[in-house]
């Protein structure tokens, strides 16, 4: 990014921070004994996600960028897809069942790729499972999960949020999509989410799994299986990073969810359960 966008777009960021911090001290000149820095942290804690949207209104970036950066992320993987993978179509078909009750209207699509076991999502409704992954969890509730959290990165805009100054920043020089996107690319099977995104998504996952059928315990019953074998498996001369190295530590997670699918239980105990046996023939376990 050359110093031009660089400058306008930190331009943005303090305005923000100005405003923030005129609010403080308006509302501090009003009740003199609430004035101090700490509630200047309590707004921006509060506000990382307002003010992300407030941001991303600025640079006027609309659901149709992401749909055409979604568009060449969708090609670029369908080159490197292995598209006669047996549970490409099965995995496929759990996306969609569980895109019914999703808000955004984005075409989702799975694409089954080599590599160390490990679940991405790309901006514009594209999901890419690894091959190794797909042998560490076998079950469809498992797998289900999986593709909620990933479809919850996609639904609450983290993926679109990870590249939109680089996208502000093509929009300001006037060049095209096709010059960035290798960058982007790079970018988004090198990039980590936030400790807060990730937790967004596991709850969006966890209750998104619930709504569909599937047992309360699927999801911390995946991070369970992916602890157990993603260690042991090589990504070396993988572009995929291994689950470990593009997420948060699973222990406390697979604590949370355990907790959360025990309470669940108790307060639901007539819940019904789907079948882990939807699967194609073939794609139960690799």
């Amino acid at each position: 990014m050359n110093d031009k966008p660089r400058r306008l777009i930190s331009g943005i960021l303090l305005g923000c921070l100005g405003a923030v911090c005129a609010f403080v001290l308006n509302n501090g000149m009003q009740n003199p004994s609430g004035a101090s820095f700490s509630q200047i942290f309590t707004v921006m804690g509060r506000g990382s996600k307002t003010a992300d949207r407030v941001v991303s209104q600025s640079l006027m970036l609309q659901d149709q960028d992401e749909q055409e950066l979604g568009q060449r992320f969708g090609q670029h993987l369908q080159q490197i897809a292995l598209r006669d993978h047996r549970c490409a179509d099965p995995i496929d078909d759990l996306l969609q069942q569980l895109a019914q009750t999703a808000q955004r209207k984005l075409t989702l699509k799975t694409y089954v790729v080599e590599g160390g076991p490990n679940a991405m999502a790309f901006p514009g409704g594209h999901i890419v499972v690894t091959d190794q992954l797909l042998s560490a969890i076998p079950t469809e509730a498992q797998r289900s999960a999986i593709l909620a959290h990933e479809l919850g990165h996609i639904e609450l805009r983290h993926c679109f949020d990870a590249v939109k100054f680089e996208m502000t920043a093509q929009r300001m020089n006037m060049s095209g999509l096709g010059s960035i996107f290798d960058a982007l690319f790079r970018f988004m099977t090198h990039h980590s989410f936030s400790k807060t995104q990730e937790s967004e998504a596991d709850q969006y996952a966890f209750d998104l799994t619930i709504r569909h059928g599937y047992p309360a315990e699927a999801l911390a019953e995946s991070f369970e299986n992916l602890q157990r074998v993603a260690r042991t498996i090589s990504s070396k001369n993988s572009v995929w990073r291994d689950y470990f190295s593009s997420h948060p530590p699973l222990d406390q997670r697979i604590e949370n969810y355990r907790s959360k699918a025990q309470a669940y239980r108790l307060n639901h105990p007539e819940s019904a359960l789907k079948s882990d046996t939807h699967l194609s023939e073939g794609c139960e376990t690799l």
